[in-house]
């Protein structure tokens, strides 16, 4: 029987003051060399800048229509140097690019702590555009810091003088830098391949003068027809600092390349990086056999699109999405789409309407708006189109939903919610941010929305350490725990998919779990629990370590065949097909391979789990609504997707999956044991009823607003008079999540970070799940704290939370839009009406503050 559902409860802001401001600490900064020392590393390499630069110029000016003398110079510190920026303007002919946070090095002679020889040394890279007379000038200035290190540098200049005795290496950006491994993998497979022409992307460095920027492309694309190449398209996306080309280079051009024959393209210092060809791309194959059908009478939905879909092409007249579904067929002109080839947008469209049809839960009361972003692929799965940037394609779709596009209005103003189950399986997240995660996090600053993107998937074999002999005899426990083993030791192996590392977004990955009645034949396996995260699933932490993913939903189970073998070898597991027309998995519409209209498959992927997501936040914005009434800011876009960031989170737990892969794990300090666990778990598995409303045992207090740099707000929640005394078990759960002003030239990114600390005196709690040290590192600090002793305190005791803001990425002059969900519960069973209690103490708190206002 269902939990008595109970309204939400809206949450007072009781004050707001300016932060003082505190003693800044000084960070502790490596012993470094004296200016005779750096003359000796480095004195060659400045020196020479001048004429190395001038020799790049002239080999691309004689082969190709190239006007630009200008190098993207490369200054790597030992530290920060936190005002150099300003120190650029000073001198005509720099222009400011970015800076990078490098992993840091070992100490050496040069640079070492004194008090800690061990310790590593942080590294920062400087970014700046140098033509020839800016570099004659840094040469003197650099004279002057080694000829006579005394001397105070001319006005705005001081910084320089801080990075030279700082200055690990400077350099030119080069080729190892454009050419990254993973465009060199991408250039082998397809070098292999039968293509006589090999797409991929050229990446630009950003100039912020849009004439130059043109005439730098223009040069490129002579550079890219001098190599015997095509330029297919061209994108310059201001707001997140994009520009890039889309080519087509001969094989024998790119085969060369490897080899070591650069073509000048890859050589001209206009070039930030090559990158392999983004593909949008739904990781789902065609579905085997011929599906049931589903004969489910359903209602059809009367409101207008909460939640976006950017996909493939549904099958409309599926009978499941029939009337459902508003489509923007636009970005498909000229593609054709088969019935047979709409898989993965039917099957989204489907979960999100509907979820998994085995559950029998109830339809989504409003329509799905769908923004078709993929086509058919050669190769049987949906892919972007070839000959369109795919950022191009997502920053269309959006300005189509809320701005309009030529004599069309806005397509779909109402949504809130994006759902993105695609992924580039050509871009793995490593440290730094993808454009189409830079994208996705502008997207969601400038239109407030939420996006949910998946993770990605992968499918791999699993070799247990154990033998076949073995594993007939093995206890379902025993073989969970060898999966686990595997899980763990592989995880390296399953890095996020771009743009999953988008900080603005809601990142999903999998539990494995699904509601289909599926018992495995003889020969046939599943193998871990439904607290635990899916083996296809990608995992990892994600910028700056981060939490990532945020969530884990249902993303259906996979069986495994084992392999025929001697009873002595190691068991092995194959994957089954991952969207097939038989249990396990989740089940959902999809096209009929024989032209039919009724038919279901069971999807198994991360894919799904975003779906169950958005689905899953489109009934926690209806539970929100009332809260409008009392919280003034509600009606804001991105004050919307705050809260519905902060109380999907505010649903998941670690609980029994925890245990289970600690078990697993070798003992270790606390800190890198949580991390390891939160690179699978994030947040961990979304108990759904928690975003939906409380219980007679849970009261959850929201509220939405926006906050300052500098500000502190303090939040009071009343504890309710039946805790007083209580020995058992209660649990405090506090989530602050955030849509953040960003700035894509620094690493920091984020313009304010938010945070809060977890009040736990009054309660006796202690913190469950991840670490303090990393869930202030993104957009969501979500707080698990349970206890279980005695505890006391006086009628009319509040909580205090308080919420600060602090600048991160600066400036920060736009207030910050966030949610705010804190809950207090006890166990069911218990009998004591903590909402009641709540509720009634809230209400007093505003009727006296109406009071008060009156008179």
């Amino acid at each position: 029987m269902a939990e008595e559902r109970l309204p939400f409860i809206a949450l007072n802001l009781a004050a707001t003051r300016v932060t003082a401001a505190g003693i800044s600490r000084s960070i502790p900064r490596p012993r470094v060399p004296g200016s005779a020392r750096q003359e000796t590393r480095l004195g060659g390499s400045v020196e020479g800048m001048t004429l190395r630069l001038q020799e790049v110029a002239v080999q691309l000016t004689d082969i190709a229509p190239v006007t630009s003398t200008e190098g993207v110079l490369v200054l790597e510190t030992a530290g920060d140097v936190s005002t150099f920026r300003n120190a650029i303007r000073y001198i005509p002919g720099f222009e400011w690019l970015l800076d990078e946070q490098e992993e840091p090095i070992e100490p050496d002679e040069d640079f070492f702590f004194e008090d800690q020889p061990e310790k590593l040394i942080d590294r920062k890279l400087f970014l700046i555009s140098a033509d020839h007379q800016a570099l004659v000038r840094l040469r003197d200035l650099w004279r002057l810091y080694v000829d006579a290190p005394e001397t105070r540098f001319p006005r705005g200049m001081a910084p320089w003088k801080t990075v030279f005795a700082q200055l690990k290496d400077i350099r030119f950006w080069s080729v190892q830098d454009r050419i990254e491994e993973d465009v060199k993998a991408y250039w082998n497979d397809r070098v292999f391949s039968t293509d006589e022409l090999i797409r991929f992307e050229v990446e630009l460095w950003f100039r912020d003068d849009r004439e130059k920027s043109l005439v730098v492309e223009r040069e490129c694309r002579g550079l890219v027809e001098v190599s015997g190449g095509t330029v297919l398209a061209a994108s310059r996306i201001e707001a997140v600092r994009y520009h890039a080309l889309l080519v087509d280079l001969p094989s024998e051009v790119i085969q060369r390349a490897l080899t070591g024959d650069l073509p000048l393209l890859m050589r001209a210092p206009s070039v930030m990086f090559f990158r392999p060809r983004a593909e949008g791309m739904s990781l789902f194959g065609t579905a085997e056999g011929e599906p049931p059908a589903e004969e489910i009478a359903r209602p059809v939905p009367d409101r207008p699109p909460v939640v976006a879909l950017l996909d493939g092409l549904p099958l409309q007249n599926h009978h499941l999405l029939s009337d459902r579904l508003s489509i923007d067929s636009a970005s498909i002109d000229g593609h054709e789409y088969p019935a047979e080839a709409r898989i993965h947008g039917t099957s989204m469209a489907s979960l999100i309407l509907h979820g998994d049809l085995s559950e029998d839960e109830p339809t989504l009361p409003s329509k799905v708006f769908v923004h078709p972003i993929l086509v058919p692929g050669t190769d049987g799965k949906e892919a972007s189109p070839p000959d369109v940037l795919l950022l191009d394609s997502v920053h269309r779709a959006l300005r189509r939903m809320f701005d309009g596009e030529g004599n069309e209005g806005p397509l779909a103003p109402t949504v809130r919610i994006v759902n993105l189950s695609v992924c580039d399986p050509n871009r793995l997240f490593y440290r730094r941010l993808s454009p189409w995660a830079r994208l996705i996090d502008w997207l969601s600053y400038r239109y407030g929305v939420l996006f949910f993107v998946s993770t990605g998937n992968v499918s791999q074999r699993i070799t247990l350490d154990i033998t076949n002999a073995e594993l007939d005899e093995m206890s379902p426990e025993a073989l969970r725990d060898h999966g686990v083993d595997w899980l763990l030791e592989s995880a390296s192996a399953r890095a996020l998919m771009s743009p999953s590392e988008a900080i603005n977004a809601v990142t999903v990955s999998a539990s494995y779990h699904d509601h289909s009645d599926y018992v495995p034949p003889r020969g046939r396996r599943v193998i871990f629990g439904e607290a635990l995260p899916s083996p296809y699933g990608r995992c990892g932490l994600g910028f700056r370590g981060a939490v990532k993913p945020d969530v884990l939903f249902p993303g259906g189970r996979v069986a495994y065949s084992e392999r025929i073998g001697r009873a002595e070898e190691a068991v092995l597991l194959n994957p089954l097909d991952q969207h097939v027309a038989t249990a396990p998995g989740l089940k959902c519409a999809a096209p009929s391979p024989r032209g039919g209209t009724t038919g279901v498959i069971w999807a198994k992927g991360t894919s799904g789990a975003t779906a169950l997501a958005s689905r899953h936040a489109a009934f926690a914005l209806d539970a929100v609504a009332p809260l409008a009434f009392e919280l003034p800011e509600f009606t804001e876009p991105k004050v919307q997707a705050a809260i519905l960031k902060s109380l999907i989170v505010h649903g998941a737990s670690w609980e029994r999956a925890s245990s289970i892969l600690r078990a697993r794990l070798p003992r270790d300090h606390h800190v890198r044991l949580k991390r390891r666990i939160a690179a699978l778990l994030g947040y961990g598995v979304v108990e759904n009823d928690r975003a939906l409303g409380c219980t007679p045992n849970r009261a959850t207090l929201i509220y939405g607003g926006t906050i300052a740099v500098g500000q502190t707000q303090e939040f009071r929640v009343p504890l309710p008079p039946a805790l007083n005394a209580f020995r058992e078990w209660r649990r405090l759960t506090i989530t602050l999540a955030w849509i953040a002003p960003l700035n894509f030239e620094r690493v920091a990114y984020r313009r304010a970070k938010l945070s809060f600390v977890p009040p736990m005196n009054q309660l006796v709690v202690r913190r469950q799940d991840n670490d303090d040290s990393i869930v202030k590192k993104g957009t969501i600090q979500h707080e698990v704290l349970t206890g279980d002793q005695a505890i006391a305190f006086a009628e009319g005791d509040e909580l205090a939370v308080l919420v600060q803001c602090a600048e991160d990425a600066k400036p920060c002059v736009e207030p910050v839009a966030y949610g705010l969900c804190i809950s207090i519960e006890v166990g069911q069973g218990v009998g004591i009406p903590i909402h009641q209690e709540v509720a009634a103490a809230v209400s007093a708190i505003k009727e006296a503050a109406r009071v008060r206002a009156d008179a």
